[in-house]
């Protein structure tokens, strides 16, 4: 499934217009993004928890080459699911 999808299926499940469920996803997914960007960490109840996660620097060989590679520290988005994600819906459907 993919976002727009994702959209289809809430507007589909809810009677809310198509705009409507698009633009309050957007919104959602924005801020996530502005939350982690943040260095916080968000948490949803009974869904999971997104944290940024720092990576440290790796050196690694390829063995195609033998060539020697740094991979700079990092941070990526880490998501830790919860137990109930998957009667999330049963749960919390109007």
């Amino acid at each position: 499934m993919d976002k727009e999808q994702l959209i289809e299926a809430i507007a589909s499940s809810t009677g809310c217009k198509l705009s409507d469920v698009r633009r309050l996803t957007n919104a959602f997914l924005g801020t996530i993004g502005d939350v982690l960007k943040s260095g916080e960490t968000l948490t949803l109840s009974d869904f999971g928890k997104f944290r940024m996660k720092k990576i440290p620097l790796k050196r690694h060989i390829r063995h195609d080459t033998g060539e020697k590679i740094t991979v700079p520290e990092h941070t990526k988005v880490s998501f830790t699911p919860y137990r109930n994600i998957l009667i999330y819906s049963e749960k919390y459907r109007s």
